[in-house]
């Protein structure tokens, strides 16, 4: 009995070792060119003893009805703390074309491995600017970073347990 406790004890703090990270992207708006982005956000993410095992785009986004923009001219280029930069060309990414509203889900590897406490960076910009400006918008828009525990983190609960054993 005491080792299922055990065993229990020990699966329940490797599951809360490490959670997913979600950015809220809603309201960013997407106008201008890469080094002239549009919105700018910055998200902290602290004590997450874990490195990356994917990330994935969950976005809805409209183009300015008012405009000649289309779902294919937008993009999203995000930094990560470690310094990796990498823009995603929706056209591309997620298969938008012209104007109107988009939606899409896609998976992303160009982060795996890394660390994801620290300073992250996304911007939104288009790759032509038309007029009237924003070209769009973002609703309800996620960029979800999944990840697992450090292989530390396991290692110093499979060493706490195998400690606790012996001591018995």
């Amino acid at each position: 009995m005491r080792m299922a406790l055990l065993a229990a004890a020990t699966f329940g703090v490797a599951t809360m070792a490490s959670a997913d990270v979600q950015f809220v992207l809603t309201g960013a708006e997407s106008d201008g060119g890469e080094f002239t982005a549009y919105t700018l956000l910055t998200f902290d993410v602290a004590d997450e003893p874990a490195v990356i095992d994917g990330c994935a785009f969950d976005l809805d986004y409209t183009t300015n009805p008012d405009g000649m923009s289309y779902g294919s001219e937008a993009n999203i280029g995000i930094t990560s703390p470690e310094g990796t930069y990498v823009v995603y060309d929706m056209g591309d990414l997620m298969g938008w074309g012209t104007g109107g509203n988009w939606t899409g889900y896609a998976d992303v590897t160009d982060f795996d491995g890394e660390n994801p406490n620290g300073h992250w960076v996304v911007k939104f910009f288009e790759d032509y600017d038309d007029t009237p400006t924003p070209d769009g918008t973002y609703n309800e828009s996620y960029f979800n970073v999944f990840t697992v525990p450090a292989p530390g983190t396991l290692a110093l609960l499979g060493l706490a347990g195998f400690v606790s054993r012996r001591r018995r």
